[in-house]
Formats: C-alpha cells, structure tokens, sequence
C-alpha cells in the first residue's frame, strides 16, 4: 500500500465525518492488488474507481498471488486481513436505519474498512453488547454452533499456557496507573507452582514449542480461515467474545489475528476468545497460526506435563492442579525434562 493511501486511511480513521470526502479519493488513488480475481471484486464494487491506475502485484512465477488455496475472502492487498471492500458511510447509514439509538450510536464508532462487507454481524455485536452481556455467560450456550465440534473439556480442564509474558514478567506485571497486576500476577504464581523455573525468560509458550521442535515434532507457521478451526473446550466467555470483537471493529484491537496455537486437526489450544471474536464477525476471515504436528489430544496429555502449564476456571482464576496432572509433572521432572 502506498504512503499516500497509508495517510489518507489513517486520516479516515481518525475523522470519521471526512469518509464521505475521502472515500472517492481512495478509489482514485492506485493500488496493488494479489490477484487479478482480488482487482475484478474491488473494480466490481467501485465502480468509479479508475481501472488504470491499478496494478497486480506479479510473483517471481509470474502470476498473481494465492488467496489461501481459494479458501475465505481474498486478501486486496490492502492490510484489512482479507474483509473485501469497505462501504462508503452514506451505504451503511442506510443499513442500520431503524435501530435502536444506543445501538446506531455504538455502529457509528466502527471502522467502515474494517467492517467490510460483515455489517450484519456488527449489527449484532453492537446489539449484543448495548443490551448488556452478562460477564458468566456462554457462547457455547448463545451460540451453539461456534462451539461445534469441541472437545468437550470445561474451561477449569484446559492447560493454561502463557504466550505473551514470560513467568519472571508475569510476576512483576503493573497496571496502566501504576498498580501491581494482581490478576497477571497471580497467574504468574501458579506457573510457578506449576513448575515454572524462573531463571527462563521464554514464555511457556515458547518454551513448549522449542521441547516439541526438540523431539522432532514439525511445526510450521500457516493461516486458517476461523471458520475451518474448531474449539476445543467447551466454555468460552461471551462477554469477553464480543468485546474483543466491538474492539477489532472500532480499530482497538488490530492484533485480534495473531498467531494462536492450532493442532494438526484443527483444533485450538490456546486464543479461543479471539477466535471466537473472529467468528462472530466473519467465519470467512483468517487467522495467523502455529500449527504443531499433533492431535489435540496428544498436544494436552503433553502440555499437562510440562513446567510452568497451570489450569484455571470459567472466570479466569488460577486454580490448584489435579493430583493426576501433579503426578505427570513430577514423572516429568524425574526424568529430566525440565532441564
């Protein structure tokens, strides 16, 4: 993407009430697209839109790009991780004439690039969460069909493995204003007595990912359409769900498709509240992803047995290790996996 269309997105982000004016400037100026199929949809819905100016980036092969082997939206080029082209804001006043006022209020706040073509299911998120979304409610039991296909593990079953702090961070986790983190820091302590050693400064994560690497285990970086992962546990908080997803789409929450852990089934082990998030907007939509070359089953009977994995309930809260989950890290260490 050029400097130019860098600016004038930034400047739209910032001041929704000049869209209308820089809409029209957008589809003038030129743009590069992955595929000649990504520039036929874009032409198709500007029509306006200068043909000449735009270009198809060429590969060393000689085509265009691959839109992941056919699979979700195509990727425009455009850094909006594949949502198609945005509506100019005249078309979406339109579409969410006749709601409610809290609801046309929260809408107003959403990024039209970032809505894409989904403005139903932001329709619905803006609903949702302007009715209220009780902080103990399900998605699984709202929406049964974004948790089809789980493993049927309770959240408290789930191995918990932190993958943005390392444990000795996690630790001395601070607020915004100051204040220690005790939530973040609790999590660190039950890493602790899960076995964690805190002279590592890997994340769990990573440290489970570079054990895995060490015994032969392939692991390669891909990108899966939310709609082809599935859950593996069975409890997924709505609230937190669609707050993540009002966040993405007021441009809050750019990082909603990082990288999460996938098994070589497609299940997930670690981001189901960003891949639900994700779901809930678009299923079409991708996600960054790690795939490790194992089922999920045999990824969680080896994640419970590693230092630093610790378990939690619906709410969050660490809470104390089962004793078969002990023994197995016990077992573990005697044998020196934790060196």
């Amino acid at each position: 993407m050029s400097d130019l269309r860098q600016a004038i997105l930034k400047l739209a982000h910032q001041q929704p009430e000049l869209r209308r004016y820089l809409v029209p400037v957008l589809q003038r100026t030129a743009r590069e697209f992955s595929s000649p199929e990504a520039l036929a949809d874009y032409l198709k819905a500007h029509p306006k839109a200068d043909k000449a100016r735009h270009t198809v980036t060429k590969s060393e092969g000689g085509g265009g790009k691959k839109d992941n082997e056919g699979e979700g939206k195509k990727d425009d080029g455009d850094g909006t991780n594949g949502v198609g082209p945005s509506l100019d804001k005249e078309e979406f006043d339109r579409k969410i004439q006749g709601l409610p006022e809290p609801v046309q209020k929260k809408l107003t706040e959403y990024h039209l690039e970032v809505v894409g073509d989904d403005v139903e299911q932001a329709i619905e998120i803006a609903t949702k969460l302007t009715e209220g979304i009780d902080k103990s409610a399900d998605v699984c039991k709202l929406s049964p069909s974004v948790c089809k296909g789980n493993l049927g593990l309770a959240r408290d079953k789930m191995p918990q493995i932190p993958g943005d702090l390392s444990v000795p961070e996690m630790l001395e986790a601070m607020n915004k204003d100051g204040s220690p983190d005790e939530a973040t820091r609790a999590k660190g302590k039950a890493a602790v007595a899960a076995g964690a050693d805190l002279k590592d400064q890997r994340t769990i994560l990573r440290q489970m990912l570079d054990t895995f690497k060490s015994e032969g285990v392939k692991i390669k970086p891909t990108k899966i359409p939310v709609g082809k992962l599935k859950a593996t546990q069975s409890e997924i908080k709505a609230g937190k769900t669609f707050g993540m997803a009002d966040a993405h789409l007021r441009g809050k929450f750019p990082g909603i498709a990082d990288q999460i852990v996938v098994s070589s089934d497609g299940h997930i082990l670690d981001g189901h509240h960003r891949w639900a998030a994700m779901l809930t907007i678009d299923p079409g939509r991708t996600m960054n992803c790690i795939q490790v070359d194992m089922t999920m089953k045999e990824m969680l009977d080896r994640a419970d047995e590693l230092p630093g994995v610790y378990r939690e309930d619906f709410q969050g809260k660490p809470i104390d290790l089962p004793g078969d989950i002990k023994a197995k890290k016990d077992k573990y260490k005697s044998k020196g996996g934790d060196r």
